[in-house]
């Protein structure tokens, strides 16, 4: 018997790597609300290579492109879905990629949804030749919904998209597996701050380091973790010959990816987490996972990221330089009370506002709302 339900196409990544889009991918996929109300249609674009070959053009891009445009064409065509969903690129390769969805889902009359997971859209598209923004404009023109990670976002669309067409959806997660955050216990052994990201330049990783001397000053003791992949190998040369250069080997250790449980419990193990990227975001997933352990968080108003950490109350947002992150990574190891403190508010604002059931309730509710468009 046929079903009943719409069915949605949707296209996107896999973890691993475990970076945002195929880590909002997973969840949409696994949730219970999106399986009860379609019939799901994966078509899995995961590339399993290295991270720096994302939105470059080579050959294998080229061919993987055109793959699954063809797989996508092919779905559309004999699966007929109601809706098709996916991430959009910022970058011109990846973008071109995602056009090749798109169209032809928009000339086969299918409701299309597009999701930006950054912010930068409107950086990319100021830069577009006359021909390429004017086709822009006409496909968005037709878009069902385009979802936005925080009220601040829907600016990237304006002249794009009708307003009553953005829709406002921020990352959720579940913080039920932190467990319960009230007795995370205050390290005795000087303080303990973690980083953990992708490994970019653009991800705030330099200030970081450039910061530690001064920490030092105050706390000798102190020991920063990075854990995260990196993504360039010249940065990552550069991190680790300035580290040395200055002495900080003993104070920063580098471990790598880590996922699961694991990255659960490297999140209690530590006071302050530190993340501030000095280029645009999204949302990024590693604010609300700090948050959900109970940690006062130190970060920049990048994207989004000021829509979910309140100033003075859950961390500190604050210009992406050393001497500001070490202010406030001091003044958190120095009143460990009032970061606990915070960091117990950020826990409670999660749960209120940013929970995994809060957002594919509402990934649930652009769809249905885009059927009737």
């Amino acid at each position: 018997m046929r079903s009943s339900k719409a069915t949605l196409l949707m296209i996107g990544s896999l973890p691993p790597p475990a970076i945002g889009p195929s880590i909002a991918m997973q969840r949409l996929l696994e949730g219970e609300n999106l399986r009860n109300a379609f019939d799901l249609i994966l078509l899995n674009i995961s590339d399993r290579r290295a991270p720096d070959n994302v939105g470059k053009f080579d050959v294998i891009n080229a061919w993987l492109a055109a793959k699954h445009i063809i797989q996508c064409l092919m779905l559309v065509v004999l699966r007929q879905p109601a809706i098709v969903y996916l991430n959009i690129s910022q970058s011109f390769w990846g973008y071109v990629r995602d056009l090749g969805f798109i169209v032809p889902a928009l000339l086969l009359r299918r409701k299309v949804v597009v999701h930006l997971r950054g912010s930068e859209f409107g950086l990319f598209y100021a830069t577009m030749p006359g021909i390429s923004r004017w086709f822009t404009r006409a496909v968005f023109k037709r878009v069902s919904r385009v979802i936005v990670l925080g009220h601040i976002l829907k600016q990237v669309f304006k002249g794009l998209v009708q307003e009553d067409r953005i829709a406002v959806v921020p990352n959720g997660i579940n913080y039920l597996e932190y467990g319960s955050v009230q007795e995370r216990v205050i390290s005795k052994n000087g303080g303990t701050v973690l980083y953990l990201s992708s490994l970019r330049k653009r991800k705030g990783l330099f200030q970081m380091i450039e910061a530690l001397p001064n920490i030092l000053i105050h706390h000798p003791e102190v020991h920063v973790k990075c854990a995260g992949e990196w993504q360039d190998n010249e940065e990552k040369r550069h991190a680790l010959t300035r580290i040395q250069a200055t002495g900080l080997s003993e104070h920063v250790t580098f471990i790598g990816e880590v996922t699961g449980a694991e990255k659960i419990e490297l999140y209690k193990q530590h006071d302050v987490f530190v993340f501030t990227p000095i280029e645009p975001e999204g949302l990024p997933w590693v604010i609300l996972e700090a948050m959900s352990a109970g940690l006062p968080v130190v970060t920049s108003g990048q994207g989004a990221i000021a829509e979910v950490v309140k100033d003075g109350e859950t961390g500190y947002l604050i210009d992406p330089e050393p001497a500001q992150i070490a202010a406030k990574v001091c003044y958190l190891l120095e009143n460990p009370v009032e970061a606990k403190a915070m960091g117990l508010k950020g826990r409670r604002r999660i749960e209120q506002y940013f929970s995994e059931s809060a957002y594919l309730k509402s990934m649930e509710q652009v769809f249905k709302d885009a059927l009737l468009a």
